[in-house]
């Protein structure tokens, strides 16, 4: 075999290799909720719905607990532009390591989904977590 021909073989099975290994070593996708906020508002009587990716397990397990428990604790984390992939049809999504429950917060971080910059805090008072999506 040609050392040329060799040398391409050897060159593709190490690009394959290193693409396995990249795969398994990526971090964990974390958990998507479906979170419900501004119920009973004046804006939004009904409600606004949104979504969030966990990664923290303590977090996910929170949020597992808070599935059809009605309001409780009150989902905070950062807004970043775009919908992350999981946010539709949003044009922001929660940082996924930023995302925690808290029992109070500031009321300046409080709000609805509407309306939502990237860069801010938000933390809607109202909060209750549906349904675990993946």
């Amino acid at each position: 075999m040609p050392f040329a021909l060799m040398r391409q073989i050897l060159s593709c099975l190490l690009v394959v290799l290193l693409l396995a290994c990249s795969e398994a070593a990526r971090p964990d996708e974390g958990a998507v909720f479906e979170v419900m906020a501004c119920r009973e508002s004046t804006h939004a009587p009904d409600g606004e719905r949104f979504r969030v990716r966990i990664l923290d397990p303590i977090v996910i397990e929170q949020a597992a607990a808070r599935v059809g428990k009605g309001q409780g604790l009150i989902v905070t984390g950062y807004t970043r532009d775009g919908d992350g992939g999981f946010n539709q049809p949003w044009t922001w999504h929660l940082d996924p390591g930023s995302v925690r429950f808290a029992e109070v917060t500031m009321e300046l971080c409080d709000g609805c989904p509407t309306g939502l910059v990237a860069g801010v805090q938000f933390c809607p008072w109202s909060t209750e977590v549906l349904r675990r999506l993946q």
